[in-house]
């Protein structure tokens, strides 16, 4: 950085309410019963457009209504999952798919940094390449982890990090979700789930939860009241 950049920076960061996606904090907005959140009084208020996004993504996800209202159950199940909103709906398909231990792996692995150690388009593609199938990055993660999850089965913890060194991949990372499992039991009545058996990590119920997360891309939007 030269001297003449370094005095161009800005004096304080915006706010994180103002650089950050809002979908998260509108739909708990939302949940807790505020319905007008472009009036709300937020302590750094973020940008309209942020809050118009929020809500067509939310929109999209079918969390919200049309006119801007919190949908039963789905909304409301999303709202009380600790996760993006689109991570949340990529859950709640997957119950409807039975699929929910291999879908709260792959929210795990959305959550953390990237799984690789390399960051240049090369050398990811060449780590990528052992696990990469047609059907989607969060299929290829899922890969990833039954992988080394096996690793660790077989292995032990010692040659588990040594195949993860020779695949370029975090050993940290993955350890951290490999811990991770679908809701408890009690979480799991709150929200009306059930127990579903393990799949196929290519399988189609887990493409089809996966798509779920991606409604956002072609959103329509929410209108407030």
């Amino acid at each position: 950085m030269t001297e003449a950049s370094y005095h161009g920076l800005p004096a304080h960061n915006p706010p994180e309410m103002q650089r950050c996606s809002l979908a998260a904090v509108t739909l708990q907005l939302k949940a807790l019963g505020i319905q007008n959140v472009l009036r709300f009084d937020f302590l750094s208020p973020p940008p309209p457009e942020s809050l118009s996004r929020a809500l067509e993504l939310l929109f999209a996800l079918g969390a919200l209504t049309e006119a801007g209202e919190l949908t039963q159950p789905i909304g409301d199940r999303m709202a009380r999952l600790p996760l993006e909103p689109q991570l949340a709906a990529m859950l709640l398909a997957a119950e409807e798919e039975a699929c929910v231990e291999e879908a709260a792996a792959v929210a795990a692995l959305l959550s953390v940094q990237s799984v690789f150690t390399v960051s240049r388009a090369k050398e990811l593609e060449a780590a990528r390449a052992p696990f990469a199938v047609y059907e989607g990055d969060s299929v290829t993660l899922l890969n990833v982890h039954r992988r080394f999850l096996r690793q660790l089965k077989r292995h032990g913890s010692a040659r588990a990090g040594s195949w993860c060194r020779r695949h370029r991949l975090n050993e940290r990372v993955l350890e951290r979700c490999s811990h991770v499992k679908a809701p408890p039991r009690r979480s799991r009545a709150r929200l009306a789930w059930g127990e579903h058996p393990d799949i196929a990590p290519s399988s189609p119920e887990i493409r089809r939860s996966c798509c779920a997360s991606s409604r956002g891309a072609a959103a329509a939007p929410a209108r407030e009241a």
